[in-house]
C-alpha cells in the first residue's frame, strides 16, 4: 500500500522525491565504500592510477567519462546496480587517498566531508541520482 501523501502527490513531486531518495542512497553507498579496508599496497596502486588519470586529464576526457557513467545509470535494472557500484568505488578511492602521504593522516570520512564543499561533487551526484531515479521510473512504466 502506498502512503497517502504519495497517492496525493503530483507526478513532478514524486519524481523530485525519488531523486532525493536516490541522492541519499548514493551517499550511503559512498559511505559503505569508506568502510572498506585497504592494504597500503592496494592504496598505493589506486593512487598511482589516479595520478596517471590526472596527468592525462582534460575537460573533454572528464566530461566524456562523467557522461558515460551518468548515461549508464539510466539503463533499467542494470543502471542502479552499476551506479551504486560506482558510488561504492568512489568511497574506496577516498580511502586510498586518505592513506596517501599528501592526506597527512586525515580520516576518510573527513575527506568525504571536504568533497561536500566542492560544487562539482553535488552536480555529479545529483546528475547520477536523476539517472538512477529515471531508471526506476522507466522500469515502472514498462
Amino acid at each position: 500500500m502506498m502512503p497517502g501523501f504519495w497517492k496525493r502527490s503530483s507526478l513532478r513531486r514524486k519524481r523530485i522525491i525519488t531523486v532525493a531518495v536516490f541522492l541519499l542512497l548514493w551517499q550511503v553507498a559512498t559511505g559503505v565504500g569508506l568502510l572498506t579496508h585497504l592494504s597500503q599496497q592496494d592504496a598505493n596502486s589506486i593512487n598511482q592510477e589516479i595520478d596517471q588519470e590526472r596527468a592525462a586529464a582534460s575537460v573533454e576526457n572528464i566530461f566524456g567519462h562523467n557522461l558515460i557513467l551518468c548515461l549508464a545509470t539510466f539503463v533499467p535494472i542494470g543502471g542502479p546496480i552499476f551506479g551504486f557500484f560506482s558510488s561504492y568505488s568512489s568511497g574506496v578511492v577516498i580511502v586510498a587517498q586518505s592513506m596517501s602521504p599528501q592526506a597527512q593522516g586525515l580520516p576518510p570520512w573527513l575527506l568525504l566531508l571536504l568533497y561536500f564543499l566542492i560544487p562539482i561533487y553535488w552536480l555529479e551526484n545529483i546528475s547520477m541520482s536523476v539517472g538512477l531515479a529515471e531508471s526506476v521510473w522507466l522500469i515502472r512504466r514498462t
